[in-house]
């Protein structure tokens, strides 16, 4: 009887659905997305605000019905001024609003910020931010999570060891001289590279000089060495050839920037991912050709390494990143639960483009224009260079001292990657080093985090924090190394955020160090850099990664260059 009643209203509902016409259809989808919206927009503001434990910790109000206090994403503003406005104000750990309402904590409290590194598996990374870096990278190192990231990084360890780095410095002197070859070519045939050259009749110029696009230069130069580092893959975008793989992957980018508000959106919300916007289907015929290019990849390294044999030592056709990803992938004393699967194999190549060129060329390009501002700077730097040969070991290279200490705070105040934002596996609670004031007027010296709430980890604040490095914090002196910090900052390398800290700091910064110091000191040899009048520079984030601008129309930073001596 209950079954028969069941098919009979279930008939009804059909048939009534089935008699609306088009139009009443769209216009009850419609209604019922609006009445969807609102009940989550109604339970994440206020109703989370009566129930989320975190509750009772300051923060800015609202400024956005739907970007909350999220704003700066879709302007892609840099979030380092905006944070240290309300650290000023809340303290170093606060509360704010994210998309639809949905409660974040942001945090500069180096103890806080230990104890979510150290506890990798209960804090990982967000879902918005991991759904968004899937989306173009797979599930690579970057994405995967718990045993997953943990049996991924074991087999990826030895090809980020240290000797690994020191045979990979052939490639990055390689492509540091190309970069060097690239100047001097830009120098003599100006009328041929008008997108890098700047224009010369509107500047100042030297005799044998003239103003160049490093900051454009610097993008492909280290997308050409992370392309020859990571796995054998010839770019060659400093001299201005078009690939297949690297067309597919800033398509991919291109694709999540179309619209910051719906992309964000579609990465915090299941229901918006239903949207047919011209970025899913552009990121997914993207994502298509990265993995066709991929295959191919990984397919000719397996077959060389095959042929050569897993246990014999690396030569200079396998000394990529990726061809020790497989021989290591491949060894007989894996047990076979340990070994990578072919998609996450070929992940790492969309990973090491994502992870190994963006960031060092952010470093590189503030680099050279803090050097192009201080002359004194420069010149003492150059001195210090031209005490090795053209072509010392990685090992000579890092004893530069002054170049170690300029290397060091290039990376604490222009951290390329401003912040990260994990969130606990459960409910948990966050210990602070600094108590802040709650909206009852009490201390607050630990705060209870529920499960999936957002945290912002401030990189760039910490970076700058004056408890760590003193009342100078904000001034770029890399003298600042002959004393000891005031405090310490759970980091893996230089009492810096910047290579992240705990398990899940960044695998590849030993690779980094030695591509940004091989470039900088093949490049500094070479050539004197003066910063161009009128320059101003400004700072936008894209995929979390930080990336510079200049005022000049066209051009990323421009700087006025010539070679030593002339």
């Amino acid at each position: 009887m209950s079954e028969s009643v069941l098919a009979s209203g279930a008939a009804r509902v059909f048939t009534a659905i089935a008699s609306l016409s088009a139009l009443q259809a769209v216009g009850y989808l419609f209604l019922g997305v609006v009445v969807g919206l609102l009940g989550t927009w109604i339970y994440l503001y206020p109703y989370s605000s009566i129930v989320s434990s975190s509750r009772n910790l300051p923060g800015p109000p609202s400024e956005h019905f739907i970007a909350g206090n999220l704003l700066y994403l879709t302007r892609r503003e840099h979030p380092r001024p905006i944070y240290q406005a309300w650290i000023d104000k809340y303290g170093p750990t606060g509360r704010l609003r994210g998309l639809m309402g949905v409660q974040r904590i942001y945090t500069a409290d180096p103890v806080a910020i230990s104890h979510i590194f150290q506890n990798a598996d209960q804090w990982p990374k967000s879902k918005s931010t991991g759904i968004m870096l899937r989306r173009m990278l797979g599930n690579g190192l970057i994405t995967a999570e718990g045993t997953d990231h943990r049996r991924q990084r074991r087999v990826l360890n030895p090809a980020f060891s240290p000797r690994a780095v020191k045979e990979m410095t052939p490639i990055f002197f390689d492509k540091a001289r190309s970069v060097r070859e690239k100047f001097a070519q830009l120098l003599e045939e100006p009328t041929n590279e008008a997108r890098v050259l700047v224009n010369m009749d509107t500047l100042e110029t030297h005799e044998n000089g003239g103003p160049i696009d490093v900051g454009l230069l610097m993008e492909q130069a280290t997308l050409d060495t992370i392309g020859a580092a990571g796995f054998d893959y010839d770019f060659a975008t400093l001299f201005s050839r078009r690939s297949e793989l690297l067309d597919a992957f800033h398509s991919a980018i291109k694709a999540m920037q179309a619209s910051a508000l719906v992309s964000a959106l579609q990465n915090r919300f299941v229901l918006f991912n239903a949207l047919p916007t011209p970025g899913q289907k552009l990121g997914k015929a993207s994502r298509a050709t990265m993995n066709r290019v991929g295959d191919r990849i990984v397919a000719q390294k397996t077959q060389a390494i095959t042929r050569m044999g897993i246990e014999k030592d690396t030569d200079i056709g396998t000394a990529d990143l990726l061809s020790r990803l497989i021989r290591a992938n491949m060894a007989t004393d894996l047990e076979d639960r340990e070994r990578l699967t072919h998609r996450e194999v070929q992940a790492q190549i969309c990973t090491f483009i994502f992870a190994g060129s963006e960031t060092t060329g952010v470093a590189l390009t503030w680099a050279l224009y803090r050097l192009a501002t201080n002359k004194s700077m420069q010149d003492r730097l150059r001195a210090e260079l031209v005490t090795l040969g053209e072509h010392p070991d990685i090992d000579e290279i890092h004893g530069l001292p002054f170049l170690e200490k300029f290397t060091r705070e290039i990376l604490r105040m222009d951290s390329p990657v401003p912040a990260v934002g994990r969130e606990p596996a459960s409910k948990t609670t966050l210990p602070l080093s600094r108590p802040v004031r709650g909206r009852d007027g009490k201390m607050i010296d630990a705060v209870t985090v529920d499960k999936g709430t957002e945290v912002a980890i401030l990189i760039g604040n910490v970076n700058r924090d004056p408890a760590i490095w003193g009342p100078d914090a904000h001034e770029f002196n890399p003298d600042r190394y002959d004393s000891p910090a005031l405090a310490s900052v759970p980091g893996v390398y230089g009492n810096l955020l910047t290579f992240i800290g705990g398990p899940r700091n960044c695998i590849g910064w030993r690779l980094a160090l030695a591509e940004f110091k091989i470039i900088l000191f093949t490049l500094l040899r070479a050539y004197e850099l003066a910063e161009v009048p009128g320059t101003e520079l400004r700072s936008e984030t894209t995929l979390g990664i930080m990336r510079t601008r200049s005022n000049h129309e066209g051009l990323v930073v421009p700087l006025l260059v010539r070679p030593v001596g002339e």
